[in-house]
């Protein structure tokens, strides 16, 4: 693993920073690259496979509720 994705999975604990899993993790392009967001340590949060299709390439403002953005942001 890369130094960042290492940096990401410690940051977050090595669970989905959404449903909490520890179960077949990857990291999440928060912000998409479709949309022109580059992959930074800022831009990636760790999250299950099944949290990260579910968001796809969809903006976090337009698929979660703010508790969830304000919580993913304090990390």
């Amino acid at each position: 693993a890369s130094i960042d994705e290492q940096f990401t999975r410690k940051l977050f604990n090595n669970m989905c920073a959404i449903c909490g899993s520890n179960e077949n993790l990857c990291i999440d392009h928060w912000r998409p690259l479709s949309k022109g967001f580059p992959l930074t340590r800022q831009n990636a949060v760790l999250m299950c496979r099944t949290c990260n299709s579910s968001k796809n390439d969809t903006l976090p403002e337009n698929h979660y509720d703010q508790d969830t953005l304000n919580r993913i942001s304090s990390y």
